[in-house]
């Protein structure tokens, strides 16, 4: 992961126009942009036009047009940045569940659509409904939570990221789950 103080000094340089603060930062956290995202594109979501550099890029260009004056730290950029990742996840399962009813007419064949389940889109835009109820209740759980069903993070990268002990993101992950189980009406497991 980048490095917490350079990070943080770029995001506190107040000289620097909001475009070259940009641009000085996407150096720095490109890396670990994409390793989030490749994580994320990993964990079975269609990526057949959602690849690790399109979801890069389009959550660069969301940061990029956003206000850069609230973002004062890392944990704080890091958790913006898996808040956009979700949205542009969220917006492409939409798209996707829109194509499947009809959208955009293609032939396939049997065997692609025995490959090409949708079933994890579905998952997807429930757990996104359950993790928007989560917010009004609690948002350092919601943000856990995008960080780590959304952006792919460990306990350890989140711990660093909100500045806590791994035992603490450990028993919120706790309690995240369970009000995501309440959310969704079933057993909370894993």
């Amino acid at each position: 992961m980048p490095d917490n103080n350079h990070i943080t000094h770029i995001l506190n340089d107040h000289q620097l126009s909001p475009a070259e603060l940009m641009h000085r930062l996407f150096p720095v956290v490109y890396n670990e942009l994409r390793r989030i995202a490749r994580n994320q594109l990993k964990q079975a979501w269609d990526s057949r036009t959602l690849c690790t550099t399109s979801l890069v890029n389009e959550v660069w260009l969301k940061l990029a047009q956003g206000s850069h004056s609230r973002i004062t730290n890392r944990a704080h950029f890091f958790a913006i940045a898996a808040k956009a990742m979700r949205q542009i996840i969220i917006n492409y399962a939409e798209q996707q569940q829109a194509l499947k009813r009809g959208g955009a007419w293609q032939q396939v064949t049997f065997d692609e659509i025995l490959l090409h389940s949708d079933h994890h889109w579905d998952t997807l835009l429930s757990v996104n409904s359950a993790l928007e109820a989560i917010t009004q209740i609690d948002r350092r759980l919601a943000e856990l939570v995008e960080m780590r069903f959304f952006a792919g993070m460990t306990e350890g990268e989140i711990a660093k990221v909100q500045g806590l002990s791994e035992r603490t993101v450990r028993r919120n992950w706790l309690k995240a789950k369970a009000l995501i189980s309440k959310a969704l009406n079933i057993e909370g497991r894993g």
